[in-house]
């Protein structure tokens, strides 16, 4: 091959838009600092974040860390080309993975692979992450974007974040007080959250032929709008609760594990003094 041809290649012959990259951080630089606090002590675009943990605050904390994606949700955004509830999803389904185990969210950070970045899209998706974690006082504290033409096709992209928060170590849950005689109460979700979406789209969009902008008159909205409701984050209702000896254990899914009846439904499981006592702990779940 001769040398000219491969010296006029650049990045953006490639398919990687570095303007398009840089333009894209600083539309969100000023929006992520929204979410520091004063245990963060870096900066956006430094290559680790820094992050003090307040030992005033805690006695024995344990770490808790958990990763996760959004999964083929992120298909159905990209169908209705609706792109403000997906980074949403991503923080709140961490913020719950982490609260099955007490845990209150200290920092987040993301991951977005793209086949073509478009700032606007990206500044979208962003600003849901910036809404859910200044939600559940979580700092935003680092992150990444990668354009990958020939991965992904140039429409697609994929999110992936990484959570990590702390619990008292005499707090953690599951307590090993579960026992036969416990309540199992269903905490309402607003609809899937981010499950089950492989089998939701074959058999709204493939078997029934239904489309995003489809109207459903029992549900008030489109079929897009309906499975694009911002998954539920649990930690303001729980918090409150998650010191008290008699708050046994709870799941995040919505879906999984559990008989037709529990569908749409997170289960707690509590003492039935607790429920006595706190008439199902007074909250109220719309």
């Amino acid at each position: 091959m001769p040398h000219d041809q491969v010296d006029s290649i650049d990045y953006k012959q490639a398919g990687v838009d570095i303007a398009a990259g840089e333009q894209a951080v600083k539309s969100i630089k000023e929006k992520v600092r929204t979410t520091y606090g004063k245990n963060v002590l870096s900066d956006l675009g430094s290559f680790g974040g820094l992050y003090r943990i307040d030992q005033s605050a805690w006695k024995k904390p344990i770490l808790v860390s958990s990763t996760d994606g959004v999964g083929t949700k992120i298909m159905v955004a990209i169908k209705a080309g609706k792109y403000d509830t997906v980074g949403q999803d991503l923080v709140n389904h961490c913020v719950n993975d982490i609260l099955v185990q007490g845990a209150i969210p200290q920092f987040f950070l993301d991951y977005i692979g793209v086949g073509k970045l478009d700032p606007a899209i990206i500044e979208v998706i962003i600003d849901g992450f910036v809404k859910a974690c200044r939600e559940n006082n979580c700092a935003l504290i680092g992150g990444e974007m990668a354009e990958m033409p020939g991965l992904y096709q140039e429409r697609d992209f994929d999110l992936a974040g990484t959570i990590i928060g702390m619990v008292e170590e005499s707090e953690l849950l599951p307590r090993q007080s579960v026992a036969a005689g416990d309540v199992l109460v269903g905490l309402p979700s607003t609809g899937l959250h981010t499950n089950g979406y492989s089998l939701a789209r074959k058999v709204l969009f493939d078997k029934m032929q239904l489309g995003v902008d489809t109207y459903v008159e029992d549900l008030g909205e489109s079929i897009g709008d309906a499975l694009l409701r911002v998954h539920r984050s649990y930690l303001s209702e729980l918090r409150p609760h998650l010191t008290d000896p008699q708050c046994m254990l709870w799941r995040t899914s919505p879906v999984v594990g559990f008989r037709e009846t529990w569908l749409g439904y997170c289960p707690l499981v509590l003492k039935p003094k607790f429920i006595f006592r706190k008439t199902i702990f007074h909250l109220s779940f719309k």
